[in-house]
């Protein structure tokens, strides 16, 4: 069930899980609450990672633990059990995820961010047990070539729903004939969405 590209491709069914959590949060910024995720500050930019983590601390874990896989993983053909070949308890699962976050990811904290995924890949590669995987067993189901034409499909699915978010909400309410009073609301809309004050 192992393969040599096994690293890849679950570094890749782990960037579309970040990019489904990514979404999640981007959509519900734009949509509604209103906010410009064009417009990011550092301060901005920091929270949205954290929110991101917890996201994916929620998420994961009952992903795993009723499925046995994250929506990454199961396009990509990979199925995660305990030793004994069964789901993973949501406590395992979770605790799973929170050592992958330190270990795998650094809580994405730049430059030891690229350390650990570097080292992560690298001990995967070479076949060693990765910190947060002594308690469970990576499935690969196959490798049929479909499932990379259904994982870029999701991959601009998902980039396409942030794109209309962000359109969507970047647009006057008003639109057509509308009154002095409409074109007041439509530029003080406008006004806090792009923040020009």
């Amino acid at each position: 069930e192992q393969s040599s590209n096994i690293p890849v491709r679950r570094y890749f069914a782990r960037w579309l899980d970040g990019l489904i959590y990514s979404t999640i949060w981007s959509l519900f910024l734009t949509v509604v609450m209103k906010i410009n995720v064009l417009d990011s500050s550092k301060g901005r930019i920091i929270f949205d990672i954290v929110v991101g983590m917890v996201l994916m601390l929620l998420i994961e874990p009952a992903l795993l633990s009723a499925f046995g896989t994250t929506i990454g993983k199961w396009i990509l053909g990979i199925r995660i059990t305990d030793l004994n070949g069964r789901r993973l308890s949501y406590a395992k699962a979770r605790s799973r995820v929170v050592i992958m976050l330190w270990r795998g990811n650094g809580f994405y904290i730049p430059i030891y961010n690229v350390v650990r995924l570097w080292k992560s890949f690298s001990d995967c590669r070479d076949g060693k047990t990765l910190g947060w995987e002594y308690d469970s067993v990576i499935h690969l189901k196959d490798q049929r070539k479909w499932r990379i034409g259904v994982y870029i499909g999701a991959c601009i699915t998902m980039l396409g729903v942030i794109v209309f978010g962000i359109s969507i909400t970047g647009m006057p309410k008003h639109r057509g004939d509308i009154t002095v009073a409409q074109f007041c609301e439509n530029y003080n809309q406008l006004s806090d969405y792009y923040e020009m004050y």
